[in-house]
């Protein structure tokens, strides 16, 4: 990744709160690669990640710094929306049109939450969005857009009023509020950082390094292609600060793997839902949900634990779309009394087990 030398971001809470990065030095000579990103925001960032996941030699460049412009400065919101609601977009580009729109919109939010699990990028990343209304039309409002977007398959949106609302906001300036437990806030520029820290250990740069022969493997049909490649490099560590020292260096691509297993393997057939998922509310129920858990896998029982606190209607919603036969529920109160609840996915009774 080339920038320049130069630039710096400009002052704001994210700037100062950034996490460390390296400098990086600006492009001298010429270098080959299957594809040059120009930009390094989160698209162009989330772009060269993904081409390198998929075993292409890729070249960033920026002319500022990574995060420089709005990738780096924004409110750093997760909002499954657009600017018009999706029966505007349907009205004006129909059903299809509207109806791929709002896949993208949650597909950009798992993009989003993946990268930060899978590359364990730390960019304070807080679950959930809260829309108030003031008064009974804004409410209503509220109640029509909920509606909305669970056609489009939008289904983590809880309306709150009364006590539910208080527990979120103790105000008595709202009527009621809807939350979208799959939105979210983070660090919009330490994000994007840990994503271009993210490409740069994962992209091979081979052809930067290699000091002696390069060597790619392929299926003997020559469908898919390299599975894994490498070559020899003799300056690499002296170059970082070692003794000099021969060696090799091997990447395979993932997913090139599993696309020729699927070709040469027969498919097996899907497993059936978990027999309990167990989720919890909160931090302070995650060691109890934990234990709960790892005690149904020892008796034998299918279990599928949930990564994160949930609120109780999101969480049943998920292990129903997910074929559970039960779903184990805990919260304060269950933590305080000992118990867990139980629900039957198929006939919806309920019963409690100690903790």
């Amino acid at each position: 990744m080339s920038t320049s030398a130069n630039a710096e971001h400009v002052a704001s809470y994210y700037a100062a709160t950034a996490n460390p990065s390296p400098e990086r030095t600006a492009l001298a000579g010429d270098i080959e690669c299957d594809v040059c990103v120009v930009g390094a925001g989160f698209t162009g960032i989330s772009a060269a990640l993904h081409l390198a996941e998929q075993g292409m030699q890729v070249v960033v460049l920026e002319a500022a710094r990574v995060g420089f412009g709005a990738s780096g400065r924004n409110g750093g919101q997760i909002v499954n929306s657009y600017s018009r609601d999706m029966d505007v977009i349907e009205a004006k580009y129909g059903s299809e049109t509207a109806r791929a729109l709002g896949d993208m919109a949650f597909e950009g939010n798992r993009i989003i939450r993946e990268r930060i699990a899978q590359y364990a990028i730390p960019c304070d990343l807080k679950d959930g969005n809260l829309f108030a209304a003031c008064n009974a039309k804004q409410m209503q409002g509220l109640i029509e857009h909920k509606t909305l977007w669970e056609r489009y398959g939008h289904h983590e949106l809880e309306l709150l009023e009364g006590p539910a609302l208080k527990r979120e906001v103790n105000s008595e300036r709202y009527v009621g509020a809807l939350v979208d437990h799959s939105g979210g806030h983070l660090h919009p520029l330490n994000l994007v950082l840990g994503e271009a820290a993210a490409f740069d250990i994962s992209v091979v740069r081979g052809l930067a390094y290699y000091t002696g022969i390069v060597f790619e493997a392929f299926d003997r049909a020559g469908k898919f292609r390299a599975i894994f490649g490498g070559g020899r490099y003799d300056n690499l560590l002296a170059q970082v600060g070692g003794r000099p020292a021969s060696g090799v260096g091997l990447g395979f691509g993932d997913v090139v793997i599993a696309e020729l297993l699927a070709e040469r393997v027969a498919a097996t057939p899907a497993a059936d839902g978990a027999d309990m998922h167990v989720g919890f509310m909160d931090e302070a129920q995650r060691l109890a949900a934990l234990r709960f858990a790892a005690g149904l896998r020892g008796d034998g029982i299918r279990t599928d634990m949930a990564l994160r606190p949930e609120k109780a209607k999101a969480f049943f919603a998920r292990a129903d779309r997910a074929d559970a036969r039960e779903a184990a529920y805990i919260g304060p109160d269950d933590l305080a009394g000992g118990t867990v609840r139980i629900k039957n996915m198929r006939t919806r009774e309920e019963r409690r087990l100690p903790l």
